[in-house]
């Protein structure tokens, strides 16, 4: 019987454990800030058919651009580059087109000693740029995935620490760390730093009127599902659930991130 069983009681005892299950995250440690740190070598590998490719060549298909190692960067810390996507070539040949962008890099796996998830998995952002006022760290995501959990976890982790770095540099007359999350919508051939703020804040109330649509549809969807069921009670919960405030914020992009 328990054979049988095993799986629906396996279940069972799950749920009643994570009725006691808690975690008390712990804060982060100000970490010990070095002077200087070498730059980390990446490892790569290709096809040994394949040819390394010019960054500013079009790849198609476009999912076969990790596969590929790019060249020809003049202000990278690296000669060689591979990308995830589509959207992080691009944004490499951005800042390596931008004249505000003196130097830049993709950070090697062990460059940056950032934590999240209770400090058990170690995050790398896409792309670090120095421009003559500040250094940025800068992930590029799917616009779908912005407002996830992971991605929230990450982008608090990388604030902090920027907030540590920037503690440092300012008592060594060097320059402020910040951290820039931008969808992979806003990234344009034609966008320049210059004109990054403005692009994401226009993204963003465009993505929250986007937002705004959507959650209206939801809400008239269930209510007409809920009005085929059960009726008249329906119509009155429709009601109530049109007329409560929906929150447009989805994105995070404070003021003083590029300030």
């Amino acid at each position: 019987m328990v054979q049988y069983h095993k799986q629906d009681i396996g279940q069972y005892i799950y749920a009643q454990m994570m009725e006691h299950f808690y975690c008390e995250p712990p804060e982060f440690q100000k970490p010990v800030v070095k002077s200087f740190t070498r730059i980390a070598e990446h490892n790569y590998s290709k096809y040994t058919k394949d040819s390394i490719h010019h960054y500013s060549e079009t790849i198609t298909p476009a999912h076969s651009i990790p596969a590929k190692v790019f060249s020809g960067f003049l202000k990278a810390c690296h000669t060689l580059y591979k990308f995830d996507s589509k959207t992080e070539k691009d944004f490499a040949g951005i800042l390596e087109q931008d004249n505000d962008v003196l130097k830049w890099l993709r950070p090697a796996a062990n460059q940056f000693h950032i934590y999240w998830k209770h400090n058990s998995r170690q995050y790398r952002p896409d792309f670090v740029a120095e421009t003559p006022g500040v250094i940025y760290l800068i992930e590029t995501k799917k616009e779908g995935d912005m407002d996830t959990a992971e991605v929230r976890e990450k982008s608090c982790a990388a604030r902090v620490y920027c907030q540590h770095a920037t503690e440092f540099t300012t008592r060594h007359v060097g320059k402020p760390w910040k951290y820039i999350l931008i969808p992979h919508d806003a990234v344009k051939m034609n966008m320049g730093f210059d004109t990054l703020p403005k692009v994401l804040a226009i993204f963003k109330r465009q993505s929250g009127a986007r937002m705004h649509t959507r959650c209206s549809k939801d809400v008239a969807a269930f209510a007409a599902l809920l009005l085929t069921v059960f009726g008249g009670i329906a119509f009155r919960m429709s009601y109530s659930l049109s007329s409560r405030p929906v929150s447009l914020e989805k994105y995070s992009f404070p003021d003083k991130d590029f300030g």
